[in-house]
């Protein structure tokens, strides 16, 4: 220890002298770390997904969602906040006649790998697309692509009054299909942001793009990592490992809405749950059946109670705020309806509790999936509801990527977002058409196949929302789907993240706003 011998004021001038200088350099230090740790961490953002694909071909499956969402790829058109189509690589689009439509390509942009874009490189990424993706040429139903200097003169096979928006479907996405790197983990297309390494198991690694065309990029690097369920994302961006995260179940998201230190980049989605009926399963054929689950369903308490108010009750795929959305109210559980409708057909309970019919008893198989908690809870209150009124449930729980190759289940959650890109017909084609490419539960009605065909090509509008109707109309009649809640779509990130903005359409996350201070 220094003992300092002199007059009592020198000392305590002393004293005072050392402590300051000590609490100064303390400051210093701690500015200092506080200073390379923000010029260190800044030029990175980390952000947490629930859902990573196996690449992000565009072409294949529904990778191309990914593609967009990491800022990597663009499409011709674009979706707004009110669903609305806007020009992105094209600057303009033309229906020249029912079959043929003109496009205007953006010019100056660049690839990835330094080539400019033409009308000819798009041409070829459509055609590529065409050729891999047999749900998008059902959809698009081009028939001839020509290039021009500036333009894309395209003509469909059939009125396909919606083109445009179908070119703003992330499967859309514009690549250079002749670069070399142009494979399933490096693909060469025209974001603010480049792949520079796909882990399959855990994220993806991306740079800026030097050359982009709309406006350097304000983040150097972008991380994506990759969880295999909710809460370990929560804890990772509680812990500081992420940045921001995407896919936050209802609970956490209303615990984030409490905590300081984060901001929530929230909009009302047209992403629903539903149970989808498998017309596999001989029970599910029976349309009492299907209406008696239908009806013990209890939306509006799933939806205030299970999902947090992160969602709202839906009787139907479309929210009412669209204008082809059937406005009906939602209903109420309806337990004794259900056990009526039971006992007229033949399903009759029996000492056990149980219902029987033809002397069989009725079990049923409803799978269940864990990548959002609420969606077990769900499928739980389901089978407690139907078990009260006869109806025997197991459930097995599947991951959820295998869901779509089941066959022996009755019926199962499904999560889908109904209208990304503002029109109904896509939803209705994939999910419901007899040859639909998500139409799990194998349904087939003729009177839905003639309704969705002319929906198809149906290009005045007040009538395309009047055979949307009419579809939902035939659903709320035969019960294919029964829709529970549609969610919120929500971002959550510290607040020293900024322009990370939720979509409508759920395609855009990651894009050249994107800041950390």
């Amino acid at each position: 220890m220094l003992v300092f011998k002199g007059k009592k004021g020198s000392w305590v001038k002393l004293c005072w002298a050392l402590l300051l200088a000590g609490i100064f350099l303390l400051a210093l230090k701690a500015f200092q770390g506080r200073q390379n740790k923000t010029v260190s961490s800044s030029d990175t953002v980390t952000m947490g997904y629930t859902q990573f694909p196996a690449n992000i071909d565009p072409v294949k499956e529904y990778n191309g969602w990914f593609t967009v969402r990491y800022g990597v790829g663009e499409t011709l058109f674009k979706m707004d906040d009110q669903l609305q189509i806007q020009p992105w690589l094209a600057t303009k689009g033309e229906q020249l006649s029912s079959l043929e439509w003109e496009i205007t390509i953006r010019q100056g942009v660049r690839f990835h790998d330094g080539s400019l874009m033409t009308p000819q490189t798009v041409k070829e990424s459509l055609e590529h697309l065409l050729a891999s993706n047999q749900r998008a040429a059902g959809e698009l139903m081009i028939e001839q692509i020509t290039a021009t200097d500036h333009t894309l003169r395209i003509k469909t096979k059939e009125p396909q009054p919606i083109l445009l928006n179908l070119l703003a479907d992330p499967y859309s996405t514009i690549l250079h299909v002749g670069a070399k790197e142009s494979t399933g983990k490096s693909v060469v297309a025209t974001g603010p942001y480049q792949l520079t390494a796909f882990r399959p198991e855990n994220g993806a690694s991306l740079k800026a793009f030097g050359h982009y065309w709309n406006g350097a990029a304000k983040v150097a690097k972008v991380e994506i990592r990759s969880f295999s369920d909710a809460t370990s994302m929560s804890l990772a961006l509680d812990a500081g490992e992420i940045d921001a995260a995407y896919g936050m179940p209802a609970l956490n998201l209303a615990s984030y809405r409490q905590k300081k230190g984060y901001r929530i980049s929230e909009v009302d989605g047209s992403r629903y749950l539903s149970y989808v009926y498998n017309f596999r399963d001989p029970w599910m054929q029976d349309k009492t059946l299907r209406k008696a689950i239908d009806l013990v369903i209890d939306r509006k308490t799933y939806s205030q109670s299970l999902f947090q108010k992160g969602s709202q009750a839906t009787n139907g795929p479309f929210p009412s705020r669209f204008p082809f959305a059937l406005e009906e109210p939602v209903p109420n559980a309806n337990a004794k309806e259900a056990e009526k409708l039971l006992a007229q057909a033949g399903y009759l309970k029996k000492a056990d509790g149980f219902r029987y019919k033809d002397g069989k008893k009725v079990t049923l198989t409803a799978l269940s999936y864990e990548r959002l908690p609420e969606i077990p809870l769900a499928v739980q209150a389901t089978q407690a509801a139907l078990k009260k009124i006869g109806i025997d449930v197991k459930i097995r729980t599947v991951e959820v990527g295998s869901i779509a190759a089941a066959e022996d289940y009755s019926f199962t959650p499904y999560t889908m977002v109904a209208t990304p890109v503002g029109d109904p017909y896509p939803f209705f084609k994939s999910s419901l058409a007899s040859d639909g490419s998500v139409n799990l539960g194998k349904y087939k009605s003729n009177k839905v196949d003639q309704l969705i065909r002319i929906l198809g090509t149906e290009g005045d509008q007040e009538k395309r929302q009047e055979l949307s109707k009419d579809l939902q109309r035939e659903i709320q009649e035969d019960l294919p789907i029964s829709f529970l809640v549609t969610f919120k779509v929500a971002v959550i990130m510290n607040d020293r993240v900024s322009g990370l903005k939720s979509s409508a359409s759920d395609y855009y996350h990651i894009t050249n706003q994107l800041t950390k201070e």
